[in-house]
């Protein structure tokens, strides 16, 4: 990832790379047709469903992590889930 930015002179610490999904479902037959030959994507060509790649707890604990980091607990130990600081962040 930070070979991506070196290029555009952005400097994200921390950062972290998220995958995504191919939501089969939800292309029409073009596009299926284009994802599966597409030696691009890396992913499955298996259309027949959709593929999730998130590591959701990974991404759970990376925001925390840079959450606790903005907002430091008053007391170690006492850092909240990461949706419960969303939610209070978000009002």
């Amino acid at each position: 990832m930070k070979a991506w930015m070196h290029p555009y002179a952005i400097e994200a610490e921390p950062c972290k790379a998220v995958p995504g999904a191919l939501l089969y479902a939800q292309y029409n037959f073009l596009i299926r047709f284009i994802m599966k030959r597409s030696e691009a994507s890396g992913g499955s060509t298996d259309t027949s469903r959709d593929h999730i790649y998130t590591d959701w707890r990974g991404l759970d604990g990376f925001v925390t992590g840079f959450i606790v980091q903005l907002y430091p607990p008053a007391v170690a130990g006492e850092a909240p889930h990461t949706a419960e600081l969303v939610g209070a962040y978000s009002r």
